[in-house]
């Protein structure tokens, strides 16, 4: 009774990827063998799935665990610029337990001999302890069909090598008989095995990679902690030729593994040699995903002479910070503004990116009604009303456009129109408000092609203000 894990998932992975794991049996040509796979919350040990696989025509087992463990994440988003730890929402820890069930084997009996007492039933001998337990139907096989034990019948004892039936010995009191045959139970039942072999450290994120990027994915590129190695955080965000204006947020998403007596922070070195530690988490020997939001205005540089920062996560010691990422290149965007609006956006590593659209706006609205006609009974005033409303909702959408941005903002602009969670920043009074992408279809444009490069964006609350009505 052996399994054997063969392809199992990567320690870190993100969750709407598929994540496939095979396995192996030495019992899997048995009668009825299923593989029994249960997965664990690693932290809190609870039990979240149960699931029997049948055996490939190679006898291995294989599943995808993906759409089970999506349901344990969703999105992190501290809209008011504290840095979230853990981002409890953006990562699950889970354990992979696999084990086995098969029908259970017939027990064989050599002989047969009465019962001491009365009435004289029969007692089935063998070499080995029977499986079952008083009160269990089973079904007796024998070499002639016409004996009195073939066939269904109830125990009424059991022990060391034998087991008693409800079937009256035919032979004399106190003889034995060399009648032999086997015995199954009734109802098919199966023995089963959980948990015989486990698949321990795994991490699933909010995330996803495209068909071509997922082939060649490696957790390590995104397992931030380890010394002397240069990771990613967990953004789509590009790795330069990025603008962000004054006022604007981006929050990243970062896979640390937390090691004491370290402190992990999001460090910022300006274009004018600056330098600034803006968010801090302390150590905890965790693997943990932690979001930490950036704002130039935040990072107490003098904006009129800084072009760009240098954003990246470092491990803290005293007076020493070592990098532990790549670097993040975001320019600051000083053109003037004839509108401020900002939407965030939930990209495809589970990081919360943003864009601002500069340039004119167009806000409109639709209303619906839904209404019926009343008789009016006479007598009635002018005031009173035959056709009457019992619901209306309005809804308000935005047309918004983009300044001119760069190539590698085209490309990352298309994660904020397919992305599932967007918000709109309300510039009175600077809170975020949930929204919809209402664009269906959109172009990547390149330089090569079209020198400038600007978005036109269609919105829609994705909360309607209440009519009295």
């Amino acid at each position: 009774m052996a399994i054997t894990i063969g392809f199992q998932p990567a320690p870190i992975q993100p969750v709407f990827n598929q994540i496939f794991t095979t396995f192996t049996s030495d019992n899997s040509a048995l009668q009825g063998f299923r593989y029994l796979v249960d997965i664990y919350a690693t932290d809190t040990n609870t039990l979240i799935s149960q699931q029997k696989i049948v055996p490939q025509l190679d006898a291995s087992g294989k599943v995808d665990i993906s759409r089970i463990l999506a349901n344990y994440v969703s999105v992190d988003f501290a809209q008011f610029l504290l840095v979230t730890d853990p981002a409890t929402n953006s990562f699950f820890n889970y354990t992979i337990q696999v084990g086995e069930e098969y029908t259970t084997p017939a027990w064989e009996f050599t002989t047969i001999r009465p019962l001491v007492g009365t009435p004289q039933y029969t007692i089935l001998s063998g070499t080995t302890t029977p499986p079952y337990v008083v009160n269990d139907q089973i079904l007796i096989a024998t070499t002639a069909t016409t004996n009195p034990l073939y066939g269904l019948h109830k125990v009424i004892s059991s022990g060391t090598n034998f087991v008693g039936v409800n079937v009256l010995y035919t032979g004399g009191v106190g003889t034995f008989s060399a009648t032999t045959g086997s015995t199954v139970y009734a109802d098919g039942r199966k023995t089963a095995f959980s948990g015989l072999t486990a698949i321990t450290g795994l991490t699933v994120f909010n995330g996803v990679r495209s068909f071509a990027e997922f082939i060649n994915y490696s957790s390590n590129s995104v397992n931030v902690g380890t010394p002397n190695t240069i990771r990613k955080m967990l953004t789509d965000l590009p790795v330069t030729n990025f603008y962000a204006s004054s006022g604007q947020t981006l929050w990243f998403n970062v896979m640390i593994t937390k090691t004491n007596p370290y402190n992990y922070c999001l460090v910022a070195e300006s274009s004018n040699s600056a330098s600034a530690i803006t968010q801090c988490v302390s150590a905890n020997d965790l693997r943990e995903v932690v979001q930490f939001p950036f704002s130039f205005d935040d990072t107490g540089f003098d904006l009129d002479t800084t072009d760009w920062v240098d954003l990246y996560i470092g491990r803290v010691s005293g007076a020493t910070t070592e990098r532990l990422t790549i670097k993040y290149r975001v320019f600051l965007d000083r053109r003037c503004t004839i509108n401020d609006y900002e939407i965030a956006f939930m990209d495809r590593m589970g990081s919360i990116g943003s864009f601002k659209f500069q340039l004119r706006a167009k806000q409109t609205g639709t209303i619906e009604r839904v209404q019926y006609k009343k008789e009016v009974p006479y007598p009635y005033a002018t005031i009173d009303k035959g056709t009457t409303n019992i619901w209306i909702g309005v809804q308000k959408d935005l047309e918004l456009n983009t300044d001119w941005m760069t190539e590698e903002m085209n490309v990352y602009f298309e994660q904020l129109l397919s992305s599932p969670n967007t918000w709109i920043k309300n510039s009175e009074n600077e809170s975020f408000y949930a929204c919809t992408i209402t664009d269906v279809a959109f172009e990547i444009e390149f330089q090569k092609n079209k020198r400038l490069i600007r978005k036109t964006i269609k919105i829609r609350y994705a909360n309607n203000d209440a009519v009295n009505i």
